[in-house]
């Protein structure tokens, strides 16, 4: 029995799809084309910032990959942006290498931007298009939770700014509705903390909000600690009075992108006249930012579910240290409030990503029936389950197309997915002729035969193989020459 196996043996794919050795039947190998194409494609695409707001000069960056044998110089990139050209760059890039491009615009319009990362090349076009989409808000939510009023280190800051939606609350009249529509809560020097105001903070943070702790300096650390083993931290220690300095900061963390050019070796950082020494028992990674002279943490930062929690061990005002005049203060609320919300994709690869989140607590049962998932060519119902933090949709293979895709709910668009190919196959690297016949003999392959595409016809080729080879005319040809050969000979003899 004969097998044949055609492909094009591109690199990418080919020892994964092989075989097994066969022992039985008879394979032939056939190879497509003897010399591959080059490529030029998009690899991937990423912000510099976490946050899109409103007016924001932006920067997004773009990985192209040159696969050809010729270096590349002055190549056009464009970025279209809900259909209008917004960016164009060019981009040089050795044969055979990768570069990264910057593609500077601003986000000019609030609400759900589409956009496509554009490329000419030939003759592979399917990776010259790159899929993203991300949401623009008009500010950001800050919502500062204080006994009385807020301290003016908030407000100063906040209060002015067109970046943020500043919301003061007295603890007495606190609304738990509006959690939902904040990004960045902040206790300010609360003295104690209800079990419902807990519950309330946990189920926020697991959504994907964050939270600021900073207890006041006659808090009542049951209350905190009740919350604090919510969140599966630690606990705090009754507050000490000592004055000490800060003397370690992590100056690479994310609180401090772009603040420090370089860092110093002496830095002048802020001291406190109290603290709430910390101890951690709890099963959530801890990062400390911040260090006091003794070793205690100052500032704290873990993970939960889906959002942040910060704590700072110290009450905060010029009472308990100089932490809000110091130039540092700044950074950190503003950093604090625009990576308060987690950072959606803006894309997804078709084939790896199945479960895509849709950062929806609910969907009401009476509209599970008329959700949508809608691109330009396609439109589906998709399957959703809850993952106790939010709906997933699972698409698994149901995308077939790469592109923009709109997730509506009784016809309103609530949420955008882009969806672009999977880059394995942009590798158009195939195995020579020589190299195959030794990957196939290195494998344990013995009953096998390769046919040459370069110089063997592919169709008369199979035809011969499976059929045999003709040999009748050969055969009529040698008897009518022999027939001929003896008439002559016969000739001769006579005369």
């Amino acid at each position: 029995m004969h097998q044949y196996f055609i492909s094009d043996f591109q690199k990418t794919f080919f020892a994964s799809g092989i075989s097994e050795p066969d022992t039985v039947n008879m394979l032939f190998y056939i190879p497509l084309i003897d010399e591959a194409y080059g490529n030029i494609y998009i690899d991937s695409c990423w912000f510099d910032s976490p946050y899109n707001h409103i007016l924001q000069h932006q920067s997004l960056y773009v990985s192209l990959v040159n696969l050809s044998a010729l270096d590349l110089e002055k190549v056009p990139v464009r970025l279209m942006i809900n259909g209008i050209q917004r960016a164009l760059g060019t981009f040089d890039a050795p044969a055979g290498g990768k570069t990264t491009l910057q593609l500077p615009f601003t986000n000019n319009a609030a609400g759900l931007q589409f956009a496509e990362v554009m490329i000419e090349d030939y003759p592979i076009t399917w990776d010259d298009h790159f899929y993203i989409n991300w949401t623009v808000k008009d500010r950001i939510p800050v919502q500062i939770i204080s006994e009385s009023d807020p301290g003016y280190y908030f407000s100063s800051l906040l209060a002015n700014d067109s970046v943020f939606e500043y919301k003061p609350y007295e603890i007495s009249k606190l609304d738990y509705s509006s959690f939902a529509e904040t990004d960045l809560i902040v206790l300010d020097n609360i003295s104690s903390l209800s079990s419902g105001l807990s519950n309330e903070l946990e189920k926020f943070i697991s959504s994907g909000g964050s939270l600021f702790m900073i207890p006041g300096e006659d808090a009542g650390i049951d209350t905190y600690n009740k919350l604090l083993f919510k969140l599966k931290l630690g606990r705090i220690m009754p507050y000490d009075t000592s004055r000490l300095m800060i003397t370690e900061l992590n100056a690479r963390h994310e609180l401090f992108f772009g603040v420090f050019e370089e860092i110093p070796e002496n830095l002048d950082l802020p001291e406190v006249n109290g603290h709430y020494p910390f101890r951690q028992s709890g099963v959530n990674y801890l990062e400390t930012i911040m260090h006091l002279q003794n070793g205690d943490p100052y500032l704290l930062l873990s993970n939960h579910g889906k959002g942040k929690v910060y704590l700072l061990t110290a009450p905060l005002g010029d009472d308990y240290g100089n932490l809000v005049r110091h130039a540092i203060w700044v950074p950190i609320i503003y950093r604090m409030a625009m990576l308060s919300r987690p950072h959606d994709n803006i894309y997804y690869v078709m084939g790896e990503d199945r479960v895509i989140g849709t950062g929806l607590d609910m969907i009401p049962a009476e509209n599970q029936m008329i959700v949508r998932l809608s691109g330009s060519e396609y439109e589906f119902i998709p399957a959703f389950h809850s993952s106790g933090e939010e709906i997933e949709l699972l698409v698994f293979d149901r995308i077939a197309h790469a592109g923009h895709y709109k997730l509506s709910v009784s016809g309103e668009t609530i949420a955008g997915f882009s969806f672009n190919y999977n880059r394995m196959e942009s590798d158009p690297s195939i195995y020579p002729y020589e190299e195959l016949i030794e990957i196939l003999a290195d494998l344990g392959y013995g009953n096998i035969l390769l046919v040459d595409s370069a110089t063997e016809h592919v169709s008369s080729t199979i035809s011969e193989l499976s059929q045999g080879k003709d040999l009748w005319k050969t055969f009529i040809w040698l008897a009518l020459f022999f027939i001929l050969l003896e008439i002559l000979l016969l000739r001769l003899f006579r005369k």
